[in-house]
């Protein structure tokens, strides 16, 4: 999985189970029997995810051990997983509804409903991923540990004691057999007709390669590791052994997925629908009723994009008139304004990290300003990082992290800064608040 960003995180009933401690209402007994439930299905799910642990910061005590341990994403480990949601539906169908009080009854609708859908579409799709966030390829340029988990060591492993970098060594060990994990994944759904297209396949390619073409000690997995262990004071040499794993055991498993791609790349065509696939329009319309709880079709949210589409396009149409910019279509218009010298930061690390400084400096203004708004704000703060190099390529444009629960690690909105070009300054105050402050990190974090 990639990192544990909003979309995945409140896409699990562990995400839900946060939500649900709000409380100051009456309750009632069943109310206590359901939060007994979900306090225990969310520990079960940290358990079964020692990358979901380090990332909440529950990697420690009785957990521990999972700090060195990578999540199993094997077709058996996939198996038990949907065999707990199976049993997790059954446990919150047996939850007494009409006892419940109004706020505990909010919090069962949304659990059940997030575990009935993983489970109908684990039972429905075998390829791919169909729990929370559908992803028909295994391994593509947004999908696949090869990206994840060096992002995943460099932005959420923290280490602090030798016992932490000990963990670290531990877990590029078990990188390799993550990365088989996914082969064997692929490999399957590709002999059973999944073939990603072309361009996902060119993609995922070059991405694998820039993580595979060069010197073991210069890749993050090591790099990281080492300014982490200096600035925590530790003397150790972390560099060899790491080096020594990720050339020794990462970099042949590498290869075997490059191969794989590569011909899967032979098999390839450039149609882009998954409507090509067997079963692929229902996974579509299943994956469409996931992300927006409705049962609208596939073209009734097309055709209810286009609308609002035509809806902005005539305000944007009066605003760049507002700006004295009247001439040519607005598509032109915003072209136009898009590549003005004045909107654009330049595309070189001075220019990125001036763009990052000023992202930074608009959340410290709006948090300043939250008090007028809100009653209660996260104590989790929030920094605006660059999407890592090595896979920005494929990466979306920008992810939200969430904070660590213990305060350990503040939370983050990774901007792909691939071309600083695409950021237009008018742009970005806009993305800021939506990813960061006001929206959803004050909506995760106070979850959380």
């Amino acid at each position: 999985m990639k990192n544990i960003d909003r979309r995945s995180f409140l896409a699990t009933s562990a995400g839900a189970a946060l939500l649900t401690a709000a409380p100051a209402f009456a309750q009632t007994t069943e109310d206590a029997r359901l939060k007994a439930l979900l306090d225990q299905m969310f520990e079960q799910q940290v358990d079964e995810s020692p990358q979901r642990a380090t990332s909440l910061g529950l990697d420690k005590g009785p957990r521990a051990a999972l700090k060195g341990q990578l999540d199993d994403n094997s077709a058996a480990g996939r198996a038990r997983r949907l065999e707990a949601v199976r049993g997790r539906v059954a446990a919150l169908k047996a939850i007494k509804r009409e006892a419940l009080s109004d706020p505990a009854k909010v919090d069962l609708d949304v659990v059940l409903y997030q575990n009935q859908t993983a489970l109908n579409a684990g039972d429905k799709y075998k390829f791919g991923s169909a729990g929370g966030r559908f992803s028909p390829y295994v391994i593509s340029q947004q999908s696949g540990v090869y990206q994840s988990v060096p992002d995943f060591l460099d932005n959420q492993h923290k280490i602090v004691t030798a016992a932490d970098a000990d963990a670290w060594l531990s877990r590029l060990h078990a990188f390799s057999g993550a990365l088989d994990q996914d082969l064997d994944r692929m490999k399957a759904d590709v002999a059973a007709g999944v073939v990603p297209p072309d361009f996902v396949c060119d993609l995922s390619l070059a991405q694998l390669k820039a993580l595979r073409d060069q010197p073991a000690e210069k890749t993050v997995m090591v790099t990281s590791l080492v300014a982490k262990a200096k600035a925590a004071g530790l003397t150790a040499d972390y560099a060899a052994p790491a080096a020594k794993i990720v050339a020794e055991e990462i970099f042949p498993a590498l290869d075997r997925q490059i191969t794989a791609v590569q011909a899967a790349r032979a098999q390839a065509t450039s149609v882009a629908g998954i409507g090509k696939l067997k079963n692929g329009a229902a996974y579509y319309q299943d994956a469409v009723r996931a992300s927006t709880t409705t049962d609208l079709t596939p073209d009734q949210v097309h055709q209810l994009g286009l609308t609002q589409v035509a809806e902005i396009t005539t305000r944007l149409d009066a605003i760049l008139k507002g700006q004295g910019l009247a001439s040519g279509t607005v598509a032109e218009r915003l072209t136009g304004l898009n590549n003005r010298p004045d909107q654009l930061y330049d595309n070189t690390d001075e220019g990125r990290a001036a763009l990052l400084a000023a992202l930074n400096v608009q959340i410290g203004e709006v948090y300043k300003k939250l008090p007028l708004a809100f009653s209660t704000l996260p104590k989790a703060k929030v920094e605006v990082k660059r999407v890592p190099a090595f896979i920005q390529d494929g990466a979306s444009n920008g992810y939200y992290q969430s904070a660590a629960i213990d305060g350990s690690r503040p939370a983050n909105f990774f901007i792909n800064l691939k071309e600083t070009h695409d950021w237009p300054k008018y742009n970005l105050p806009t993305l800021v608040y939506h990813e960061a402050v006001p929206g959803h990190h004050l909506q995760i974090a106070l979850a959380q």
